[in-house]
């Protein structure tokens, strides 16, 4: 199968480094706009210049939600383009054939993602497509997820809730540490498990802690030792929705 990759920021970096190793896989070349190099180190062509596109069996688009539609613009119009993004709907590609190869993960820059663990989620417009989509998939060693604009951009929404708000909130539990000479590697364990008992539990019968338990006394100190407004507004707006979410009265 042959494979062009346009964008480099942390999810091109990644899907570069799959599919360069992948015998089934002829990297046909990777598209970045900005780049001053013609090869990468493993040889792969690098072009800037849309106009010079070799011919391709699919172009895998993954670049800012934004830039999506611009991108597809530049790309053969009688290709086969998909994106990878979570939110923006199929038809944001103008090329007929058109589909979405969406990895459900985090990609962060100096971490490899092994793909084997997770799912990438497809949609195309024919059935064709779909299977070659479906052989790229089995390529990757990911699971392969048939699902529509509607389903990927509530399982998006839902990524959010349980990545990066959760991020959120342990770069503050880290400054907390920091205030008073602690490592925030104390907290590892606790996240481990957080994450690890949610295979044996559902997340509400996995919730713990003073609001579930209405330890009033321990919530109150807790907002006695937040010091900023909007840390303690976080807080009360959580510590009540657990207590609703669990059946607490008010």
């Amino acid at each position: 199968m042959k494979v062009t990759l346009v964008g480099a920021g942390k999810l091109g970096m990644q899907l570069y480094a799959k599919l360069t190793c992948i015998e089934e896989i002829q990297f046909v070349e990777w598209y970045i706009r900005s780049s001053k190099k013609n090869k990468t180190n493993e040889g792969i062509t690098i072009t800037n210049d849309a106009k010079k596109l070799k011919q391709t069996d699919v172009y895998i688009i993954a670049v800012s939600d934004n830039a999506i539609e611009k991108v597809s613009n530049i790309l053969p119009k009688n290709s086969f383009v998909v994106h990878t993004s979570g939110c923006i709907s199929i038809n944001k590609i103008k090329q007929s054939r058109r589909g979405v190869f969406y990895p459900i993960q985090t990609f962060s820059k100096g971490r490899n993602i092994d793909f084997s663990s997770i799912s990438i989620g497809l949609e195309t417009r024919t059935k064709n497509d779909y299977v070659m989509l479906e052989r790229l998939v089995n390529f990757f060693g990911a699971n392969c997820l048939h699902i529509n604009s509607d389903q990927r951009r509530q399982l998006h929404l839902a990524a959010v809730l349980v990545n990066n708000f959760p991020n959120y909130l342990y770069a503050q539990a880290e400054v907390l540490c920091i205030e008073k000479g602690l490592s925030f590697e104390l907290l590892k364990p606790l996240l481990f498990e957080t994450v690890s008992k949610l295979d044996q539990l559902s997340p509400i019968d996995a919730q713990t802690g003073p609001a579930v338990r209405d330890d009033e006394k321990t919530i109150k100190e807790h907002l006695k030792l937040l010091k900023k407004p909007h840390l303690r507004s976080i807080y009360k707006l959580l510590t009540k929705e657990i207590q609703r979410n669990n059946g607490k009265k008010l």
